[in-house]
């Protein structure tokens, strides 16, 4: 995708976001991750480890819903089609260092699976050496989700997604919810 088309699906999506109140210093609800939020009740700063040292910025993060869940992308109508071994596609979010995401939830799915293979769905960066979604024949539909924190700067809050494993497929990846420091 180019940058226009990406700046649009982060404009529409902040834009969203903001009327609903969930973004621009809202308060977010509900689960926290780790040990920060719990210091941040007593007083201490949530930022800091034990020796003062910087924590990243997704420990003690909050988990915020995002409905109505936000379609990130859909491989049966981007033109791009099935996601083939080897193959890495770059999946768009609608955030920048503005908005305090340090993560998301997303629900992905596979379809339309051609032999065996698997999906690694991660930030930006380097494939890690696990996968997200497996399959293990043609014609499945599985659904699996996952926590991915994203780290910043303009195309960190981007997400890959790479095909292994000697198949090909669609997927589709629902964004559920976003974590907020």
């Amino acid at each position: 995708m180019t940058d226009g088309p990406a700046e649009e699906i982060r404009s529409d999506r902040r834009a969203f976001l903001r009327r609903a109140g969930l973004l621009g210093g809202a308060s977010a609800a509900a689960l926290a991750l780790g040990t920060g939020t719990a210091a941040a009740a007593t007083g201490t700063d949530p930022t800091k480890g034990e020796l003062g040292a910087s924590k990243p910025a997704f420990i003690g993060a909050t988990i915020a819903d995002a409905s109505p869940v936000f379609r990130l992308w859909d491989t049966r109508e981007d033109g791009w089609g099935r996601l083939t071994s080897g193959g890495i596609r770059n999946v768009i979010t609608p955030y920048d260092d503005t908005d305090g995401i340090v993560g998301v939830v997303v629900n992905v799915t596979i379809t339309d699976t051609v032999g065996s293979g698997y999906l690694a769905v991660y930030p930006k960066g380097p494939v890690p050496e696990t996968s997200t979604i497996n399959w293990s024949a043609s014609g499945q539909i599985v659904a699996n989700s996952t926590t991915l924190f994203l780290l910043g700067g303009a195309s960190n809050y981007n997400i890959d997604v790479f095909c292994g494993g000697g198949g090909a497929t669609r997927f589709i990846i629902d964004e559920v919810a976003y974590l907020v420091p």
